[in-house]
């Protein structure tokens, strides 16, 4: 399941990058490209996996399943 999700949003990436110029947001445009980390269905390694996504590959955005366990710490980031 999650290589369908995987190659889907990189089909959607693609996309919005050739027919739309990117993301526009207020203004800017912002290419898309996904970062994949794992957050080892772990309270503390999400909160490690949303850092290093954000430091590593200078993410203005960050995208992620839902979890009501999981969410509450990225928020905080």
């Amino acid at each position: 399941y999650s290589a369908m999700i995987r190659r889907s949003l990189q089909l959607f990436a693609e996309w919005m990058n050739s027919e739309r110029g990117g993301l526009t947001v207020q203004g800017n445009r912002y290419a898309l490209a996904f970062a994949w980390v794992d957050n080892a269905s772990s309270k503390r390694q999400v909160a490690n996996a949303t850092v290093h996504a954000v430091r590593k590959h200078n993410a203005d955005f960050v995208f992620g399943g839902y979890s009501s366990v999981r969410t509450p710490p990225t928020t905080r980031m």
